[in-house]
């Protein structure tokens, strides 16, 4: 849900004060398509026993039924007082969508490119029902909330439904590390057609941050896109182990 200030410019526009992309339905305050959605989680989770505040696994992850995206970001260090981000990708699980928002690294000021990219990446995260990630809900997600709050972004990520497979790795599988890259592999021992985890080397974030090298940029891209392929292979396997509840946070 959009803050109370961007809900309200939305329905004073007769706009949904959800989505804030389609017209409101008379007498409310949001549009036919969020109400048949959340209408639609409501019925099916309440006949499977389970509250509507959090969403069942087969309805989260069903194509079909919801929009979830795969999410993974790519920044200039791990705190993020003290840096900033280059890019976010998004797949849509069980689509062939994938969204790119990457930071023009151009301009001297780097500030400005951020924030501009980041106001596309919240206006474009409305229009999903949830997000897997690896580690996300430890890095990705704070690390963004953090910098959109630096910009002063009042629409910064709310609680949205989240399923973080690294949990579910580290609660019901027994590797020697819980990296995404030991899951890659040990699936890729029984499943040629799972894809490789990309690799960049750290001297092309050095030339992104000090050189402004755009093929570096480029190539930690194109690294990004990898990841949030492989993390769709890994959810893919580990569905059935997966949390049977995916809740917001």
């Amino acid at each position: 849900m959009p803050t109370s200030e961007i809900r309200q410019g939305f329905l004073e526009r007769g706009l949904c004060g959800s989505c804030g992309s389609n017209p409101i339905v008379e007498g409310r305050a949001r549009c036919q398509q969020c109400l048949d959605r959340d209408a639609l989680y409501r019925v099916d989770l309440r006949r499977d026993g389970i509250e509507p505040k959090a969403s069942s696994k087969d309805i989260f992850l069903d194509p079909s039924r919801t929009r979830v995206g795969i999410l993974d970001i790519e920044s200039s260090g791990l705190l993020a007082d003290f840096a900033v981000t280059f890019c976010v990708v998004i797949k849509i699980f069980g689509r062939d969508e994938m969204k790119v928002f990457k930071m023009d690294i151009r301009p001297r000021n780097m500030m400005e490119s951020e924030k501009k990219m980041l106001k596309e990446l919240v206006h474009y995260m409305r229009s999903l029902d949830g997000i897997v990630t690896y580690y996300g809900q430890g890095f990705d997600v704070p690390f963004l909330r953090t910098r959109m709050m630096a910009h002063g972004l009042t629409g910064y990520i709310r609680k949205i439904r989240h399923l973080d497979l690294y949990f579910t790795v580290r609660g019901k599988l027994l590797l020697s590390r819980n990296r995404l890259m030991n899951v890659i592999e040990l699936l890729q021992t029984s499943d040629g057609t799972v894809p490789d985890k990309g690799r960049v080397e750290p001297a092309k974030w050095m030339r992104v941050i000090f050189a402004g090298d755009e093929n570096a940029l480029n190539e930690v891209v194109e690294h990004c896109k990898e990841d949030v392929l492989a993390l769709e292979a890994a959810l893919l396997k580990l569905r059935d182990v997966a949390p049977d509840r995916i809740i917001r946070k």
